[in-house]
């Protein structure tokens, strides 16, 4: 129960500071416990924060998908607009995808997170592929792009936008949005025929 209390503790620390600026010290001191007892639980430092940063982006990736599973009812279009009020919303509610926004884009200069940062893009990449791919199929959908490309595609404008929202205003997050989205779609959608050809593989 301790490590765990440790583990909950350091989260609010590493989402709203920065590697460096986080204190075993306080972390012990807000756990009710001294600095010398967090290393029963932890080795030091790094470890707490992989520790913390594994379970951030699990929460995270499970929080996403959830979002996508809730609305899968909703027609694709409707469902991605939908996404990024939600995220903003629950990045100001969640230290977790807090965490996980702070290290993806801005990780510790000493600290390699890549073992931590690459499988979780390359995982939600591929659970994205594959939900555009059912959605393709219920909804009749004809793109332009392989499946493949489409997700790593959104990907890549939701990190646009996130950095916006990290750096700016809530407005201007949501101005970014709107300007982006419909010429997301524009690009991804065709009157031709599916490209099932290409996405036979996801």
């Amino acid at each position: 129960m301790t490590a765990i209390k440790i583990r909950n503790v350091a989260l609010h620390h590493f989402a709203n500071l920065d590697y460096d600026s986080v204190s075993l010290q306080q972390i012990a001191e807000d756990v009710g416990i001294r600095k010398a007892s967090l290393y029963a639980h932890y080795k030091n430092k790094e470890d707490i924060f992989f520790h913390v940063l594994n379970h951030a982006m699990k929460q995270g990736k499970r929080a996403i998908v959830a979002f996508f599973v809730q609305h899968k009812d909703q027609p694709l279009q409707t469902t991605v607009h939908s996404f990024f009020h939600w995220f903003m919303k629950e990045s100001d509610q969640s230290l977790e995808l807090k965490l996980m926004i702070r290290v993806l884009y801005f990780p510790p200069k000493n600290v390699s997170c890549v073992h931590y940062t690459k499988p979780f893009l390359t995982d939600l990449e591929r659970w994205f592929a594959r939900y555009i791919l059912v959605k393709q199929r219920d909804e009749q959908l004809h793109f332009s792009l392989p499946v493949k490309h489409i997700s790593l595609a959104f990907l890549t404008v939701a990190e646009g936008c996130l950095i916006e929202f990290f750096f700016a205003e809530n407005p201007r997050y949501e101005e970014r949005v709107r300007a982006i989205l419909p010429i997301f779609f524009q690009g991804i959608h065709t009157g031709g025929s599916t490209m099932n050809e290409h996405n036979s593989s996801i």
